[in-house]
């Protein structure tokens, strides 16, 4: 039996390739407000820091996730942390907070509680 080596490359070569682009296209998302981007699963939250609080912008896939109704809060160090921020409705698909006070490097996580009564969490690793 004769082994073609060159269907094997090609054929491997394809997968490869097909592997690359899924990861690509469920990487990172990038900023569209100048913010931090986290991808918590299938929804992505963006803080924005302004001089007077912050906006988390909230989205599923580039369409915007509706925050009529949520409520949340801005956690330090953990899912069960200290809450250094509540957050309320600000708009479409936004929630905003107080200025929260943390460092560079420490992990915040927003959760939201949507309006239909769904839990979103996204994590956040500061600068």
């Amino acid at each position: 039996m004769k082994i073609n080596t060159d269907r094997i490359r090609l054929a491997a070569m394809a997968l490869a390739l097909a592997v690359s682009g899924y990861a690509a296209a469920h990487g990172q998302a990038r900023p569209q407000h100048g913010g931090l981007v986290d991808n918590g699963g299938e929804i992505t939250f963006e803080m924005v820091q302004q001089k007077d609080g912050i906006t988390i912008f909230v989205d599923d896939h580039g369409n915007p996730v509706s925050t009529k109704g949520a409520i949340g809060e801005l956690l330090l160090g953990s899912e069960t942390g200290k809450r250094i921020a509540s957050l309320i409705p600000s708009g479409q698909n936004r929630v905003r907070g107080a200025k929260p006070v943390y460092r560079a490097g420490d992990r915040l996580y927003v959760r939201l509680t949507l309006g239909d009564g769904s839990i979103v969490v996204g994590e956040f690793l500061t600068r």
